[in-house]
């Protein structure tokens, strides 16, 4: 399972909700040492939540995701998204690539690029009310 958030999002903390729901879910039907999750997203850090933290919500978040066994790849661009696996490129600050993944999934969950991401760059780009 490969859960996160694609480059452009702008509310990650549904992704947290939905990989920790995901392991209460699996807990309860007692399948979840059956199931690796990983959790991939663009934020610099787990716990960035695209605010640069909030409080110490990157020593939390990284602590009940390893006490939960969720893995993570962060600074990522997804590359491309299969029916059995999930490609994403980590990259370094600059942007430039620094490893690729490629992450078997049966199940894959992205927050998409946000709406307001676009409508932003419409009214940058043209100067119009959207």
């Amino acid at each position: 399972m490969v859960i996160g958030a694609v480059q452009g999002a702008s509310c990650f903390g549904p992704a947290y909700e939905y990989a920790l729901t995901a392991v209460s879910d699996l807990r309860n039907r007692k399948i979840r040492d059956r199931v690796p999750i990983t959790f991939v997203t663009s934020e610099p850090y787990i716990g960035h939540l695209g605010l640069g933290g909030v409080g110490d919500t990157k020593g939390m978040l990284e602590s009940v995701m390893r006490d939960r066994d969720i893995k993570w790849v962060t600074n990522a661009k997804i590359d491309r998204i299969n029916a059995d696996s999930v490609e994403a490129t980590e990259v370094n600050e600059d942007g430039s690539p620094k490893k690729t993944h490629k992450i078997a999934s049966k199940f894959t969950m992205f927050l998409p690029l946000s709406a307001a991401s676009t409508a932003l760059r419409a009214r940058t780009a043209n100067g119009s009310r959207v």
